[in-house]
């Protein structure tokens, strides 16, 4: 059985040399592809039996390796030489591929020869990927419990495998951290806190700063002085960083550029660091505490969560969308909407320094328990390409059976109380769609009024 497995971001073979190691400064998806294949390689290449002929392949660009680690890396795009008969165009039986590949192969800028696709989908309630994905008959795999069951509202039953996460890389490259083992002890008088992920509107980085009066007037009134560490850049997801100093794009950065200069923020109480490597683990494990997404809009499977919980650093964040997979273990953190920041953050300064220990415990637990299931993963994912590959093509009712019944057999969340809450975020969704048409509307109105003022005043003056 040959599976293709198509990158995003054809740097991150060069950037991550050891397919365990840490994220060296990608967006999350694209570093999981590289790991994944090389995981599933390194536990099926000394079976006898059902044998997975892995690749990576490379469709926006090429890469000048053609092996990774051991597992083969395919230039889609290389010509084929015309003079040479013998060659002829590869043909996989499984190609799995991630939103932009997803994408890319539905426009055609990714040529592939393939017999099943697998659309392995990063994002809640992501109608135009499972539209694609039913588009070329692709079976599809759910990465979170929340976002599998905003995706059932949309294509059913499908397949839900959980992300691979691993703790003891991270707390590897923080072992050089200078970070005390009472952070908040009552002495302490500037607090670190810390905001990792890319600086995207969607992230929320203007939430923390809208609430920035509200937090420094918390931090006042316990004697404190405030210390933000933005880690991360628009270019995390290949997105231009356009800003002459903030590393984001043009508009976003002046949004938060007006925000920094409306709420006062001084120069010392935020640090922006922009993307980094894995020395980013020793900033994150010398915080306080951290701030993830505020708003949780659309966020997919907690990576930057459970980063946080490895180091015992207490994350706070909305316990909605993907991030509520990892968030329902730590509602004292969770907060409805950002204006409750300021809150949260009181509510860990007020802690003593014994009950602050035993919450950083109990999240290095949580990381802990994401951390075993690696194994199971694997194997889910192995189980999965076996029963697809098994069927002679996509539409065998046999092989949709099996795979339907696989994806519910490893849901082992309570559905009840988070299709309550997916009900709340579609709702949320649809009042959001509806005021940015509202807009919409109210703009060309206002268009059209304008036209005809003007075409008025032509007139009378003629």
């Amino acid at each position: 059985m040959k599976v293709l497995f198509l990158l995003e971001q054809i740097e991150v073979l060069a950037l991550l040399e050891d397919p365990s190691d840490v994220n060296p400064g990608v967006g999350g998806t694209s570093y999981l592809i590289p790991q994944l294949a090389h995981r599933i390689y390194s536990e099926t290449k000394h079976r006898r039996s059902n044998q997975i002929e892995l690749a990576l392949g490379c469709w926006n660009g090429r890469s000048t390796q053609d092996d990774y680690n051991g597992v083969r890396v395919v230039n889609l795009k290389e010509p084929i030489n015309d003079q040479c008969h013998d060659q002829v165009e590869e043909v996989f039986d499984i190609t799995v591929a991630t939103g932009g590949a997803l994408e890319a192969i539905d426009t055609g800028l990714a040529e592939i020869k393939t017999k099943q696709i697998v659309a392995w989908i990063h994002h809640p309630f992501d109608k135009r990927k499972i539209s694609i994905a039913k588009k070329h008959r692709a079976h599809i795999v759910s990465i979170g419990a929340i976002q599998y069951l905003s995706n059932v509202l949309y294509q059913g039953r499908h397949i839900h495998i959980e992300n691979l996460f691993g703790q003891a890389k991270i707390q590897e490259a923080a072992a050089s951290s200078t970070r005390k083992a009472t952070p908040l002890a009552k002495n302490a008088n500037t607090i670190h806190i810390g905001y990792m992920g890319s600086l995207i509107p969607s992230k929320g980085l203007h939430c923390v700063l809208n609430n920035w009066a509200s937090i420094k007037a918390i931090m006042s009134a316990r004697g404190k002085s405030i210390v933000l560490h933005v880690i991360g850049g628009s270019k995390l997801y290949s997105y231009e960083e356009s800003h002459p100093y903030l590393p984001c794009g043009i508009h976003y950065g002046e949004r938060l550029e007006k925000l920094i200069n409306n709420q006062g923020i001084e120069d010392n109480e935020i640090i922006f660091h922009g993307v980094l490597g894995k020395e980013r683990y020793q900033l994150m494990a010398d915080c306080d505490l951290a701030i993830v997404n505020p708003d949780g809009y659309g966020e997919a499977f907690p990576a930057t969560i459970l980063e946080w919980l490895s180091l015992g650093v207490p994350p706070i964040t909305a316990n909605r969308f993907g991030l509520g997979d990892v968030a329902q273990y730590i509602p004292e953190l969770c907060i409805k909407k950002p204006k409750h920041i300021a809150g949260a953050i009181a509510y860990c300064l007020d802690l003593e320094v014994a009950q602050f220990k035993r919450l950083r415990r109990k999240c290095m637990r949580i990381a802990s328990l994401y951390d075993s299931k690696q194994k199971h993963i694997i194997e889910q994912w192995i189980f999965a390409l076996e029963c697809i590959a098994d069927s002679e093509n996509a539409n065998d009712p046999r092989t949709q059976g099996v795979t339907q019944k696989y994806a519910f057999q490893y849901d082992e969340y309570p559905t009840l109380p988070m299709t309550c809450q997916i009900f709340y975020d579609y709702l949320d969704m649809l009042w959001i769609n509806l005021k940015n048409r509202s807009k919409q509307s109210q703009r060309r109105l206002i268009s059209k009024l304008r036209n005809i003022h003007r075409l008025t005043q032509a007139q009378s003056q003629k």
